[in-house]
């Protein structure tokens, strides 16, 4: 419960209660959102910053991973986000999976001064940064967007060679950064599964994606797309409204 409806949010002894539980029910994960503002009309909502909840659950949780499902990335200077992350995950022991994505709403890169037209380039530079820096000593570093020369941070990640990527969005733009630099790929809600997931799906295959990550040599992920595809038919027959989501899964 990182938000709730409305402009509650709940206390850090309620959200370890919860983390905690989850763990005890064995839950692998728990993952965050991420919005510097409330953003209408898509949430009716507030939520905590997600790396400060983070660093919080890293010392109320033990073995679960902690990640952001996104961050927006090109809003952060990567030179601190690389320190911070590294931070997180050395302190968590390893159990950082860092979410990102582009953003979408243009208040909020107003209101930061990143320009929302730059957001893509931005975020392809961050990305190169983040791991040059979690990975290496020493780095100089000359992009469009930053520049530094000698930068060191320590101590490095926990997790080698680097914590894992995970990349949202649906955007043909979205799905080429996350099939040439990403470790996974996250899709939004189960109305982008049944809308547009398959045509995600298919870019992502086209840049070899999956065969990059093994991924087609899973019999789980094959079992997933059967699953998602049967889901899919049981949404546009309008069965996931009359008879539940829990029931149809169970079909």
């Amino acid at each position: 419960p990182t938000f709730v409806r409305g402009a509650e949010t709940h206390a850090l002894a309620t959200i370890a209660r919860s983390a905690q539980r989850a763990e005890e029910l064995g839950f692998e994960s728990a993952f965050t959102i991420d919005h510097f503002v409330v953003p209408p009309p898509a949430y009716a909502c507030s939520w905590l910053e997600p790396m400060v909840l983070l660093a919080a659950l890293a010392g109320c949780t033990r073995k679960m991973k902690l990640g952001t499902l996104v961050l927006v990335l090109p809003l952060r200077n990567p030179t601190y986000l690389a320190k911070e992350t590294a931070t997180l995950d050395f302190l968590s022991g390893g159990r950082l999976i860092l979410g990102v994505g582009v953003g979408w709403n243009e208040l909020e890169f107003n209101l930061l001064h990143v320009p929302h037209r730059e957001r893509g380039k931005r975020t392809s530079e961050s990305l190169d940064i983040l791991k040059k820096l979690w990975t290496q000593d020493c780095v100089t570093y000359q992009g469009q967007f930053f520049q530094f020369e000698n930068l060191s941070i320590e101590p490095k990640p926990v997790q080698k060679p680097h914590p894992p990527f995970v990349f949202g969005g649906h955007t043909e733009p979205s799905l080429k950064l996350a099939a040439r630099l990403g470790d996974g790929w996250v899709t939004r809600s189960l109305h982008s599964v049944v809308g547009g997931f398959f045509d995600c799906l298919s870019i992502l295959a086209g840049l070899r994606f999956f065969d990059r990550l093994g991924l087609l040599h899973r019999l789980g992920f094959l079992d997933c797309l059967s699953l998602l595809y049967r889901l899919s038919l049981l949404y546009r027959l309008g069965l996931l409204h009359r008879l539940g989501f829990l029931d149809c899964l169970s079909l």
